[in-house]
């Protein structure tokens, strides 16, 4: 093989390792990039797992700092050693699980030592009055007075976690920056020993979330009963559907297909979708008309917000012809909540004046334009007959005298609310003040045990209970 041959398969050989290398180390860097690229996202993901857990730990805080509050004050305004018991024991379960989830917050906990410390004192407190009531005790003034700077206290601290709350939610703070630093330092409000920046108006959550009083603060009856108030015979689907035709100019509805028949929620209806000619782009409006009786059993209108141009009793003035031309008499409007341009007005059956809370309506009204978009009767159905009251066993000033005198009494009147147990209780009905809060205290009209007692809280939006 002549010289110049070999030199030029030499130089082959020399330009095909090059290439050979070149590959090595381009698999390489792309090896390198490929699990650099994977571990940033391993570490992404992992912070963000990390966040969320902070996160769930810090509205556990919140929502067991607002439920101490309420059973605090409750605690207060109780007469019989039994029930003030039974406040005590949640007041105390509550601020131990808030110490708890405080712990886990990555947040320097020297920071929080005071603010843990008051919470223990809580417990601790709770749990040695709660024995005492069990005994029969009542509470000596001293004590009262005690419970009742824990709750002050725990007002001061449900505000001051707000501004946390408002900084994480608007993404101003994470967590990793509370973690970075260490000993952030939490300005300390004069005249309290929580140590963190005060700010109102907190926003509450998880477990014991106000009940919206617009669901009645005694919907959670409503179970595996017999729908007492559905009277009449079974009906077909096309009769069912005459009821929703009759909700709507007849012009104006297109088809009102069945879509199926169900029974889960312990009626029988038939499930239609209700179709309109103009109907704006995105609506949907679904109903269901029970099978006994061929009533009207919920409506739900999905629609585009637009403008609020109604004011709350204009909206109630829509719900209450919407209930007439139902054929739904003898209703009252109880409350009324509000939120963005929706109303809903919460409606009991009154009988010889005495109001039934069990027998429960819900109509919702489009601030908008008066449009009635959503109806639930369930409540009503379920419970409602008629009932035959005996007299009150005790008079209005015994069932007065059961009531906590720190309270101020607005107005009084006769109720029957549900108990847990599927059975009703007829009361005597007191609201009033306590400390700058709205109450409403029940007193059992025939036993004049102190049935149950709901903290108001007014809202923007209307009304909330505790």
């Amino acid at each position: 093989m002549g010289t110049g041959i070999r030199k030029r398969l030499l130089g082959l050989k020399k330009r095909l390792s090059s290439v050979h290398m070149y590959s090595i180390v381009i698999s390489i860097i792309g090896v390198v990039a490929v699990l650099g690229i994977s571990q940033y996202r391993m570490s992404v993901s992992y912070r963000q797992k990390l966040e969320n857990t902070y996160n769930r730990a810090f509205y556990d805080v919140l929502g067991y700092v607002g439920s101490v509050k309420s059973y605090l004050i409750k605690s207060i305004m109780t007469t019989t050693p039994e029930k003030t018991s039974a406040m005590l024991q949640e007041a105390w379960r509550q601020a131990s699980m808030a110490e708890n989830s405080l712990s886990h917050l990555p947040v320097d906990q020297e920071a929080l030592a005071n603010t843990s410390r008051f919470l223990v004192q809580v417990a601790d407190m709770a749990s040695a009055y709660n024995t005492a009531n069990m005994g029969g005790r009542r509470l000596a003034e001293e004590e009262y007075a005690n419970i009742e700077q824990l709750y002050r206290m725990a007002v001061q601290l449900d505000e001051n976690l707000g501004i946390l709350h408002m900084e994480i939610t608007e993404g101003r703070l994470k967590w990793g920056e509370l973690t970075r630093e260490g000993n952030r330092e939490f300005a300390k409000e004069p005249d309290t020993e929580v140590g963190i920046p005060a700010m109102a108006d907190v926003e509450r959550v998880f477990k014991d979330y106000p009940r919206l009083i617009y669901d009645g603060p005694f919907s959670e009856h409503i179970s595996e009963m017999e729908p007492r108030g559905l009277t009449g015979t079974d009906v077909s689907a096309d009769t069912a559907r005459e009821t929703l035709y009759a909700l709507f100019p007849r012009e104006q509805v297109a088809d009102i297909p069945l879509l199926q028949e169900d029974s889960s929620q312990g009626i029988a209806v038939y499930l239609f979708d209700v179709k309109l000619r103009d109907m704006e782009q995105g609506s949907t409006i679904s109903a269901a008309v029970t099978r006994r009786g061929g009533r009207l059993l919920w409506l739900l209108y999905d629609k585009p917000e637009t403008d609020v141009s109604l004011d709350s009793n204009q909206a109630i003035d829509q719900a209450n012809a919407f209930m007439l031309s139902m054929g739904f008499t003898g209703m009252m409007d109880t409350y009324v909540y509000t939120e963005g341009n929706v109303a809903i007005v919460n409606y009991a059956y009154v009988q010889n004046g005495i109001i039934m809370y069990p027998d429960l309506i819900k109509v919702k009204v489009s601030m908008d334009d008066g449009q009635i978009i959503g109806f639930e009767a369930k409540g009503f159905y379920f419970a409602h007959m008629p009932r035959d009251l005996p007299a009150p066993r005790i008079s209005l000033e015994e069932a007065a005298a059961r009531v906590n005198p720190r309270m101020q009494v607005s107005t009084v009147g006769l109720a029957v609310i549900p108990t847990l147990y599927k059975t009703e209780v007829f009361c005597y009905e007191f609201k009033g003040k306590f400390m700058d809060n709205d109450f409403i205290v029940y007193i059992n009209a025939e036993t004049g045990a102190e049935q149950d007692i709901l903290m108001i809280l007014d809202t923007p939006g209307g009304v909330l209970t505790m």
